[in-house]
């Protein structure tokens, strides 16, 4: 993209999870961020039989589309094998704060960025992943879907910004 454009298409070439894991082997672990195509990648990496040690995928928004989406991942995670799970915060890891400068009020407007500036990250991984209640303690599926009601603590969060990361292992 120039530079002096802000946002443009960039087309790219693209390869399937399965196609991926054929030519690489089983992952030991996986992050995916793939804007509403996650369920199809796991899904992907369960046909082939390389569901991975460690594994991070976004949580679906609890707003956008109500708990049940979030619940049926952690549900599909659990039937592929993994019984460890994690809810992480994403804000601790991507905001930040920028302070602009009016150039001809000279007064300054602090906004936060979701991933200001390129600078974006998803924290820690695997074991050293963080919870958001149990901290560095794996959590049960149960556990984790019952937290992911309408009007629950994870839907309380978001709907203040916050959105989770779930992190997952096998036993």
């Amino acid at each position: 993209v120039p530079a002096d454009v802000r946002a443009a298409t960039v087309p790219v070439r693209t390869i399937s999870c399965v196609d991926l894991v054929a030519s690489h082997g089983r992952p030991f672990g996986v992050k995916i961020d793939a804007e509403g195509a996650d369920k199809k990648c796991l899904q992907s990496l369960q046909r082939a039989g390389a569901v991975p040690q460690y594994l991070s995928t976004e949580l679906p928004s609890l707003l956008k589309g109500g708990s049940q989406e979030a619940v049926d991942l952690i549900g599909l995670l659990a039937s592929m094998g993994f019984s460890g799970f994690k809810l992480s915060r994403q804000t601790l890891y991507q905001a930040r704060t920028i302070i602009g400068v009016d150039q001809i009020t000279n007064l300054s407007d602090i906004s936060v960025s979701r991933q200001g500036m390129g600078l974006g990250a998803s924290g820690p991984f695997g074991e050293a992943a963080v919870d958001y209640v149990a901290g560095p303690r794996w959590r049960g599926a149960e556990e984790v879907a019952a937290e992911l009601s309408d009007f629950g603590p994870v839907w309380a969060a978001c709907t203040m910004g916050e959105w989770f990361d779930v992190h997952a292992r096998l036993p």
